[in-house]
């Protein structure tokens, strides 16, 4: 069989109809496709995410009909995760809708928020994993005998921590990247970011005052990470497992950051792990409201909007709270 020969024989084969078994029935039922500028193609399920691919992907000069089509798990939360929702699932209702007015490069955009999901997931797969270990570590305390007392401990505290941090750190590093693909700012990080929004909206627009507002804990971040990994006498993080006290009181792990511009003072660890993921969550969540707003598609003369639906509207296997709006009949309505 000539090469030719060969080419249209492997094309007949992939160019039929396709059928893919997607991961098994753990990830519980699909909820949803998601195509990416006909370029990638993903599959959400109730517990993980699949990016699937076709053989003329791999080669596409059509020389090896052996070649399967397949899938790669991304993610294993899929939609019944608040985080995926609010991540990636929301950068598809937003961005890759024929509601926003943009010229970004959609593909990018979508990568950048898997890394923000992926990274923060990763964090919070650490935060539970500590918080259970010092229930386990707090439930086996025992008062002291014969003026005697073992203290709880929680194993890799300190690496699980800094683990921790430079998942966040990542996941706030591509959320600049995201504003990148919509904005011209190169320098001085997030206050530059600040600066040119402040710019083109002036101070007193809401999109401004936004990125003003989350500009500081952003900075923190990045601060943080420096501590991490470049500690010396006023740039560190001070981390203190189990400790008791001078009257006998039993202390939880603790993590103190020092550092001149952006201090925290000393915070139990179960609360500050949570605390930081989920800001940085609401702030891109937040943040991406505001970018899609700046892009409406505009529709004749009516109104529209960008903002969050009431939870008794959102819809049932989805929990994206974002959404268009039109304003019609005296009142906002839902796109989509």
């Amino acid at each position: 069989m000539s090469n030719e020969e060969e080419k249209i024989r492997i094309g007949k084969i992939r160019d039929g109809a396709l059928s893919m078994q997607v991961g098994d029935e753990n990830d519980g039922p699909i909820s949803g496709m998601v195509s990416v500028a006909n370029i990638d193609m993903y599959i959400i399920k109730k517990c993980a995410i699949y990016r699937t691919f076709l053989a003329d992907e791999i080669d596409p000069e059509r020389t090896n009909s052996n070649i399967p089509n397949g899938y790669q798990k991304i993610v294993s939360q899929g939609s019944e995760s608040e985080t995926v929702a609010r991540s990636f699932l929301t950068v598809n209702v937003l961005f890759n809708s024929n509601q926003f007015d943009g010229e970004i490069d959609l593909k990018r955009v979508m990568d950048l928020s898997i890394v923000v999901m992926k990274e923060l997931l990763a964090a919070q797969t650490i935060e539970r994993d500590l918080i259970t270990e010092q229930e386990r570590a707090l439930s086996a305390f025992q008062q002291p005998k014969q003026r005697s007392l073992a203290l709880p401990s929680v194993e890799g505290l300190n690496e699980s921590l800094k683990t921790f941090v430079q998942k966040i750190e990542h996941a706030t590093q591509a959320i600049f990247a995201f504003t990148q693909q919509f904005y011209g700012h190169r320098e001085k990080m997030w206050n530059g970011f600040e600066t040119e929004i402040q710019q083109l909206y002036g101070a007193t627009d809401e999109f401004s005052k936004f990125v003003g507002s989350m500009t500081p804990f952003m900075v923190f971040i990045r601060n943080l990470r420096n501590c991490v990994e470049h500690p010396k006498g006023a740039q560190r993080v001070v981390i203190e497992d189990f400790a008791i006290t001078a009257v006998g009181t039993l202390t939880t792990p603790t993590v103190e950051v020092v550092h001149a511009a952006t201090p925290q003072p000393k915070m139990e660890v179960s609360s500050f792990l949570p605390q930081v993921a989920g800001q940085i969550l609401d702030i891109f969540e937040v943040l991406m409201i505001h970018l899609a707003s700046k892009h409406i598609a505009p529709f004749g003369k009516f109104e529209k909007t960008v903002g969050f639906l009431p939870p008794d509207q959102i819809a049932g296997d989805s929990k994206v709270p974002a959404s268009y709006f039109i304003f019609f009949n005296g009142r906002w309505n839902k796109v989509g």
